[in-house]
């Protein structure tokens, strides 16, 4: 598990490595300036010209450490200095003077007061180096700092930003007004929310980190593990772990699956639900769906036992509806709806049905989804039906899908969707998948997993009816809910990232996705036998 930290977080973890292991601030300091002194020197050669752009805060007090350490070293580091001397930290103060240590006659290092002498010399520069605000930024930027962006972002060199990009705020990723563009990210300590979200994801680049001296894995789990408000990522090793196959098991060993997906005029998304479901390794699958698919469904997925129902007069009766549901209900662990299910009274009808017949069901779990969401977005009945429901529920809407259900805009929902995916969870008492660029799964204790994979090639219609099928696939083995949910959005990840390799991002399809799993959990099932994690 990878933890994932505000600028609270990591300045409270800052703190209690310098209060209680007894390290020095400037010691830290020193760490991640030699950090990215390295990154660098591995890139450039001594001939080359960079700059170092400083604010005056401590990422500016780490950019003068990095230009000292470069210079030492036989580098050619310009420094830019921004903002008001009187805002100079104490470190930051401390870390000029040692740069003053080492000016030259030969110019090896310059030191420029102010971007109007900068821009003058339009020097070419291989590298450029973002340390001006770092974390902790939540207002818009403006004055000179916004200018030195804008102009930064300009420059042709390799662009790195120390922490966070300037501009980007730390805890949810959003751009404040405009933000430093950056090739590559050195961090320090932990990661930063705002690298993996939204705008930041982009602004940030590849992301590198180092300890610097400040996280080992006693310190993080003794700081973050107890932390209801934690945000994590998953790794490889995690998911090795948590989808192990038992030598011994049979069908039923890895998860008896319900489907309640389809309508009249839509098989696709059923089929892509069942065929996900398998694929990332559900033992026994069964279908609830109109009976207009059942040539589809059998042509794309033999394997899957179907339970057909049809229509009187175009209404479904709720007797025989409840017949059907409480069959499936009967035969599954793990419950699927909603999936191409349609909006109809017929669909509120099933779906209605499904909630009464799980109302006391405390060991199943129920995987809400598109049109089951809409209905329960839609109708105050259903939603109170819902509300009843002892089973644990997973739910997995996208953006506008999650407005409709909170009460929030979208603009709201994706300026920080942490907080409103979190509060969603603990105040419904459920599982959230909330599904954008950047999935998030919260649970009703206020953790949330970030997703590590995926890319822009899986913005698809129909790749959120294979996610559902994969998380379902995964819930019938794991059977814990909120690992099965983050496990399930992780191999739907990698999967998608496979997949775009193959295709590319633009020609991607969900079927291709299904068809990569294959290979994604191929490659961790051996790699779990392999270090004997199985």
């Amino acid at each position: 598990m990878e933890y994932i930290v505000t600028a609270e977080q990591m300045k409270a973890h800052e703190s209690y490595i310098m209060e209680n292991v007894g390290m020095d601030a400037s010691v830290l300091m020193e760490r991640a300036a030699l950090f990215a002194a390295c990154t660098i020197q591995n890139m450039i050669d001594k001939r080359e010209r960079l700059l170092i752009v400083c604010g005056t805060g401590n990422n500016g007090a780490d950019g003068l450490a990095l230009a000292r350490i470069l210079t030492e070293e036989g580098y050619r580091p310009d420094v830019l200095l921004l903002g008001n001397k009187e805002k100079y930290t104490t470190l930051r103060q401390r870390q000029e003077k040692l740069l003053d240590a080492v000016l030259d006659e030969e110019g090896k290092l310059r030191v420029f007061q102010g971007l109007t002498d900068t821009k003058k010399r339009q020097t070419e520069y291989a590298v450029i180096v973002d340390a001006i605000l770092g974390i902790g930024v939540s207002r818009e930027l403006s004055g000179v700092f916004k200018d030195a962006v804008d102009w930064m972002n300009t420059l042709t060199g390799y662009k790195i930003a120390m922490d966070v990009p300037t501009g980007i705020c730390s805890d949810t990723g959003r751009m404040l007004g405009t933000a430093f563009r950056a090739d590559k990210t050195l961090t320090f300590g932990l990661k930063k929310q705002g690298l993996m979200l939204g705008e930041g994801k982009v602004h940030a680049g590849k992301v590198k980190l180092d300890s610097c001296g400040m996280c080992y894995p006693s310190m993080n789990k003794e700081l973050l593990s107890g932390n209801e408000s934690l945000t994590f990522r998953l790794t490889k090793s995690d998911v090795q772990e948590y989808i192990r196959r038992n030598p011994l098991g049979n069908k039923s060993t890895f998860g008896k699956l319900g489907f309640l997906a389809g309508s009249e005029t839509i098989a696709g998304a059923a089929i892509l639900n069942v065929t996900a479901a398998f694929r990332s390794g559900g033992g026994y699958v069964r279908l609830c769906t109109h009976e207009s698919n059942k040539e589809a469904v059998l042509s794309a997925a033999p394997e899957a036992v179907l339970d057909l129902y049809d229509t009187d007069c175009g209404v479904l009766s709720e007797k025989t509806a409840m017949e059907k549901i409480l069959s499936l209900i009967s035969f599954a662990d793990v419950i699927c709806v909603g999936s191409g299910l349609g909006t109809t009274e017929q669909s509120k009808v099933l779906l209605e049905c499904l909630l009464k017949g799980l109302a006391d069901k405390q060991e199943k779990i129920l995987i809400l989804d598109a049109d089951a969401l809409n209905l329960v977005a839609k109708n105050g009945e259903t939603e109170a039906l819902l509300r009843n429901v002892q089973t644990h529920v997973i739910m997995t809407p996208h953006v506008v899908e999650f407005a409709r259900l909170s009460g929030k805009t979208p603009e709201e929902i994706k300026a920080d969707c942490i907080t409103a995916a979190r509060e969603y969870a603990r105040t419904h008492h459920c599982i959230l998948v909330l599904k954008d660029a950047q999935i998030v799964v919260a649970d009703e204790k206020g953790k949330v997993c970030i997703s590590a994979k995926g890319n822009d090639g899986m913005a698809v219609a129909g790749s959120g009816d294979v996610l559902a099928g994969v998380i379902a696939g995964v819930a019938g083995q794991v059977k814990e809910p909120y690992i099965s949910a983050c496990t399930g959005v992780y191999l739907h990840g990698m999967a998608g990232d496979i997949s775009a390799q193959i295709h590319g991002a633009h020609s991607m399809l969900p079927t291709d996705v299904i068809q990569c799993l294959k290979k994604c959990m191929k490659k961790l099932g051996k790699e779990a036998m392999k270090h004997e994690i199985v």
